[in-house]
């Protein structure tokens, strides 16, 4: 249930540990301008650090409606992200939001300003009027959280540390208004100045519902970055890993033109090569033999793999906009 960073669904994916004129979006299109000097912590999650919000220096970070992408959410969408208060402040603290003023409201996630400081997540469907979602748990000054807010059109689910801390029905069915003020992190929305006080790690925005499970592994494992093999291929295209594998699977062109490819996959802690022949009965393979399946995030083509009897494994896989059969695996 791994999440990777090139996951289609991922809008945005702020890791907030390289602090600069502008904080980089590692997955989209959103980088975020530094207003005020936002810190760099080295109290943090994962990565090298964390920002650190100062309330008191107005410090946020943001992106204007006209340079955002896919900051306009709609249902269904998802938002991660952990967060550590410093102090109490005596009104709201803004994490996150994109619309301010009377007409151009459109979502904010913040933390309410009395006891038991709940996590609140309000949405505008006019631009104007709020309809706002409150957590059931409480927050403290000092301690960690992993916030996971999930809008399927039916539902509000609220999770904290990975599990379901609330679900709440949804007066509005599908739409939030579209305005045209900005993005900001740290702060309600750009310009709305009720900054928080603390750190933010590891944001992410979703086009799409998470289950309850991809919550509970970003919570767990973080949002995974492809990572080069121990072991070969040499020159090579990343494609993530099956589900059950720490390793990352690999295949490259053995010719040019491509007569075949090569497949470098990793099981039981060793590596093998797998000679991948063409397909021409494409049929047989598009519907799948046996589970699991994976399909790489930039095909349009599933891949399976499967046990046939007797304990022999067969694969299928797209490459290059063709079928690939596996005829025989080798240790590297």
């Amino acid at each position: 249930m791994t999440i990777y960073v090139n996951d289609p669904r991922i809008v945005s994916l702020w890791r907030l540990d390289k602090a600069s004129g502008t904080w980089t979006d590692e997955a989209g299109a959103n980088d975020l301008t530094d207003n005020n000097t936002v810190g760099l912590s080295v109290d943090r999650q994962e990565g090298i650090g964390s920002a650190d919000f100062n309330a008191d220096y107005g410090e946020s970070l943001t992106i204007t409606d006209a340079a955002q992408v896919g900051l306009d959410l709609t249902p269904p969408f998802s938002i991660t992200f952990w967060v550590k208060f410093h102090v109490t402040a005596g009104s709201s603290e803004g994490i996150l939001g994109k619309g301010e003023s009377d007409g151009e409201r459109q979502y904010q996630v913040y933390r309410r300003s009395t006891t038991p400081y709940p996590i609140r997540f309000r949405t505008s469907a006019n631009g104007s009027t709020y309809t706002t979602f409150t957590s059931d748990t409480g927050t403290n000054d000092g301690t960690w959280y992993h916030v996971g807010i999930v809008a399927d059109g039916a539902t509000i689910v609220f999770y904290r540390d990975g599990a379901i801390d609330s679900a709440v029905p949804e007066a509005w069915v599908d739409a939030i208004s579209a305005g045209a003020e900005g993005f900001a992190l740290g702060d309600r929305a750009m310009s709305a100045e009720f900054f928080m006080d603390g750190l933010l790690d590891e944001v992410a925005v979703f086009d799409g519902d998470l289950t309850a499970a991809e919550i509970l592994s970003i919570c767990t494992e973080g949002i995974v970055s492809e990572e080069e093999p121990s072991g070969e291929p040499g020159p090579c295209w990343p494609r993530g890993s099956y589900p059950l594998d720490a390793y990352p699977d690999w295949y490259w062109p053995a010719s040019v033109p491509v007569d075949y490819v090569w497949l470098a996959v990793s099981a039981g802690s060793v590596w093998y090569r797998c000679m991948m022949t063409e397909v021409l009965d494409t049929a047989s393979v598009a519907t799948g033999v046996g589970m699991p399946n994976r399909s790489y995030p930039t095909r349009s083509y599933p891949d399976w793999y499967w046990r046939e009897p007797g304990g022999r494994v067969r694969l299928a896989l797209s490459a290059f906009n063709r079928w690939w059969h596996g005829e025989w695996i080798e240790a590297v």
